[in-house]
């Protein structure tokens, strides 16, 4: 994360100067602010103090670095940084949308300081690997691309909008995002990385698919031009983000397109890395599991990425074929080029590119030495590092203006501190990356605990250790060597996303908690000691993916289901079950209480908690609704503990073995819908086989259905007959060997009589090929992806749309995020269509909802998206599915 602690250092030394320099040439009046200072914008970082915007952020979120990163291999790719002052920012939609192969090539093979903006987390997208969705999701996506960042050697920024799933038009896109909102994020990530080149993964054309894609296609290049305005988002220049001309811009074009400027072989094997960018790239890559990532190939062998010239401020730098060798043509790279930005004012530092071809010079002689095991090298990046500190110093105290002062001052700071990597790359990982906490597994501590660490035996090998908490913590030596005492303050930041949404299932945009971390990718409330006054360590536990040490409440508590279904007028009481989770080894003499609504009846009103061991506790409340509820309502839940301290909010841990780990928090709610929902006879019996990323079955259960799980045994061999109704969850066919492999006996069992419904599948052809359905069908990529599309009833005196509930266009009110996904293309005539819809412009879709009648029982398959309509309560959705369920 150097960007943002670079401009923080550099916005330090420019206040030394006195006020940021109003760079249109007048002082400007809160009236002539820009438009795109809206409500839903974070508060301006003016407001913040030179304190706040120098806290030091932390780049090593993970503690190990790849084996790549270190030894020969990590030394001779920090050297490769020192010979350019090239930078490159590529802007996506979501992850996953990004060129590893080429952004590998740049940042690892050419040494190009390289950005990745994915202006969404995936929050909105499905999940392969769990049941997380939303904003959940989002931080889940977020860990695996910061870890695919690791592998293609490139920082990472995301905007404030929220992926809302599908969509088949920017125009949609802007709608909801808002397209100043998405303007001004862009803007601020190219003022504070100051990139030479933007290439954009996308075109903003319809060629690009998803309007996502078009809309970051299309304002790709707005933002280049109004990131060089003045006089656009002035709250920004206010802040110290001064103005940026980008000098050319780029999109990518289609693999074998003719239509290129410039291309470049990312099939290349590097010797450091021992395979080509784009094998290295996918390794990366691979890590978004939660899209399938892991199953991409790439072959040995050229692989060629091409991408189009859109913008350029240079004179021509193209051949006479149209094309050109590398995105920085034409650019002057070089440390010495850096002399070109004084411009006019070369006069007033007439010595700086003399200056600057010493420093070169230097750095050539620190790649000639090279080996770490040269005594020499050391010496030699002293002297740059001496001679680097010379030329800042009298930029610093110069008389050019502010804007040429920046624009020198930064990427001589980034210079200076690849110094720094080059030095520490000569270093084992784990003296400059870990200390160890004592106790195993430990891995959370709490608000005004004393942590008592070891140093790792690396370090504790080393003489003269002097270590210093940072922001506000002390550390104190402990009773045996190599053993200390670390203080958390009362006031410590807890480790937790600086972005939330109140209503994840309908908000399209992140509200900001805390400004100064706008754009990163998570927050830097890790816990970071500093030795010897320079290398930063993170506080990490004992455990085989050494997890950074996070600050978290004493407390977490979260309720067993985010949501409820009950019945209009049903008086049945329902669980309300809280997990609490007890992090700090202080008292645990605590209280759990609900909030409910007026009317309604909780026992017991209040239920103290005792601990076991594990620290966890499932706390059982039943409550009773008042017959006469009508409206959704909510349930609260908190917990004080024994010096009255209230606890209302918990986290989850969000985590896999690839990846690092991070926390989600959310409200101790649970969110009561009161669906008027008649179901089917009592004596009814549901089997349900879960897919990937679904919450339907306990949500059928809370409704009164008699359904119950089918294991991988009693699908394979157990009596299915007992079932009056089975359904595979999403993606069930994807995700499930056993399910594909006894696909027969789910046939056979509604040849007997049974009625099999079956949701949507991701993996088209896989699906096609399996011939899983018992007439021919072809499954597709079609989809409405307009929640508000009108859906017409095909025969709306089918029994299905009859019972157990009457179904009207009513019911196709109030769902979120699509109508659904995966239809059918076509289907042999056994086949009925029983909905059709279109998203605007489009012709209507019959291969949503089809049944066909197989032997004595009904087959149905539906690509409507219920898995997100029943968690979320939507009462048409509800009755439909319950219709689906009763079907014969």
């Amino acid at each position: 994360m150097r960007g943002p602690r670079l401009f923080a250092r550099l916005l330090i030394l420019l206040m030394a100067f006195g006020p940021i320099l109003n760079v249109s040439g007048a002082p400007q009046s809160a009236s002539q602010q820009s438009t795109a200072n809206s409500s839903s914008a974070p508060a301006p970082l003016q407001q913040q103090s030179a304190q706040q915007l120098a806290t030091p952020t932390n780049p090593k979120i993970r503690p190990v670095r790849l084996i790549q990163d270190t030894g020969a291999a990590g030394l001779d790719q920090a050297l490769r940084k020192l010979k350019t002052t090239a930078r490159l920012l590529q802007t996506t939609a979501h992850p996953d949308d990004e060129d590893g192969g080429m952004l590998t090539y740049q940042a690892r093979g050419k040494g190009t300081t390289v950005m990745l903006m994915s202006m969404t987390r995936g929050d909105g997208g499905q999940n392969k690997t769990g049941s997380n969705l939303f904003d959940e999701l989002g931080v889940l996506r977020t860990l695996e691309l910061m870890e695919s960042t690791r592998f293609y050697g490139t920082e990472l920024r995301f905007s404030r909008v929220a992926d809302f799933g599908f969509s088949k038009s920017p125009e949609e896109t802007f709608q909801k995002w808002g397209k100043e909102v998405m303007l001004e994020d862009m803007v601020r990530v190219i003022r504070e990385f100051r990139p030479d080149v933007v290439a954009c993964a996308w075109s903003g054309t319809p060629n690009d698919g998803h309007g996502h894609h078009q809309a970051v296609g299309i304002i790709t290049p707005e933002a280049v031009k109004a990131a060089a305005d003045p006089t656009r988002f002035h709250d920004q220049i206010n802040a110290g983000l001064l103005p940026w001309q980008v000098k050319k811009l780029y999109h990518r074009a289609s693999r074998g397109s003719a239509e290129y400027t410039v291309r470049f072989d990312a099939g290349k094997v590097d010797p450091d890395l021992g395979v080509s960018y784009a094998q290295f790239g996918v390794e990366g890559y691979s890590h978004q599991a939660s899209q399938n990532a892991q199953d991409f190939v790439v072959p040995p062998g050229v692989s060629w990425r091409p991408y189009k010239l859109d913008m350029s401020t240079l004179p021509k730098t193209t051949d006479t074929d149209g094309h050109e060798q590398d995105f920085f043509d034409g650019i002057d790279t070089t440390l010495p080029g850096l002399a070109s930005r004084l411009g006019d004012e070369e006069k007033k530092l007439p010595e700086l590119r003399l200056q600057l071809v010493e420093i070169d010079k230097d750095i050539d002689a620190i790649i000639q030495l090279k080996s770490a095991e040269n005594p020499k090298l050391l010496n030699a990046i002293a002297d740059a590092e001496e001679h680097l500190q010379i030329v800042l110093d009298q930029v610093k105290q110069s008389s050019l203006s502010k804007l040429v002062k920046y624009d020198l001052l930064l990427p001589l700071l980034i210079k200076l501190d690849e110094l720094g990597d080059v030095r520490n790359a000569m270093i084992p990982s784990q003296k400059t990356d870990t200390l160890f906490v004592l106790k195993p597994g430990q891995q959370m501590i709490t608000p005004g605990e004393t942590l008592t660490l070891h140093l790792s035996s690396e370090l504790r090998n080393e003489k003269n250790i002097h270590l210093r908490a940072l922001n506000g913590w002390s550390i104190l030596p402990g009773k045996e060597v190599g053993e200390y005492r670390l203080q958390v303050p009362e006031n410590a930041g807890l480790t937790r996303p600086y972005w939330h949404r109140d209503d994840a299932e309908r908000q399209t945009l992140h509200e900001i908690d805390d400004p100064k971390y706008a754009t990163l990718p998570i927050p830097d409330y890790f816990v970071v000691i500093e030795a010897n006054g320079s290398v930063r360590m993170l506080v990490v536990s004992d455990d085989s993916k050494r997890t950074p040490i996070a600050v978290v409440p004493a407390y977490s508590l979260l309720m067993e289901h985010g949501s409820q279904l009950i019945q209009r007028g049903q008086t049945k009481s329902f669980s309300a079950d809280v997990n609490v989770r007890k992090v700090s080894d202080g008292a645990s003499d605590s209280k759990v209480a609900l909030t409910i609504p007026k009317g309604w009846k909780v026992e017991p009103s209040i239920a103290s908690v005792n601990f076991d061991a594990s620290g966890e506790k499932s706390v059982h409340f039943d409550v009773t609704p008042l017959a006469s509820a009508e409206q959704d309502t909510e349930i609260r839940a908190e917990l004080t503990d024994s010096k009255g301290k209230k606890y209302s909010e918990g986290f989850s841990v969000v985590t896999r073995e690839d990846i690092s780990t991070f926390y989600y928090y959310q409200p101790s709610v649970q969110k009561v819908h009161v669906i008027d929902v008649a179901l089917p006879k009592q004596s009814f019996k549901l089997g349900y086989i879960n897919g990937s990323g679904d919450d339907i079955f306990p949500a059928l259960q809370q409704l009164g259905l008699n359904a119950s799980i089918i294991t991988t045994e009693e699908l394979a061999s157990g009596d299915l007959s007992k079932y009056d109704t089975i359904v595979l969850g999403i993606r069930a066919y994807d995700t499930q060997e056993a399910v594909r492999k006894n696909n027969a006996r789910l046939l056979k069992f509604v040849e007997d009589g049974g009625t099999l419904v079956v949701q949507n599948n991701q993996q088209v052809n896989d699906f096609n090929k399996g011939n899983f359905t018992p007439f021919p069908t072809t499954l597709s990529s079609q989809r409405v992806s307009v929640e508000e599309s009108p859906v017409d009833v095909l025969a709306p005196q089918d029994a299905v749309f009859q019972y157990p509930n009457k179904i009207t266009a009513k019911d196709f009110d109030g769902w979120i995020q699509e109508r659904g996904v995966n239809f059918m293309s076509k289907w042999d005539d056994h086949f009925e269509p029983l909905l059709a819809c279109s998203d605007p412009g489009e012709d209507k879709l019959k291969g949503g909802l089809l049944r066909a009648h197989y032997g004595k029982g009904t087959y149905i398959y539906t690509g409507y998206a219920f898995f997100r309509q029943i968690p979320a309560g939507v009462p048409g959705a509800i009755r439909l599915y319950v219709n689906l369920l009763s079907a014969h």
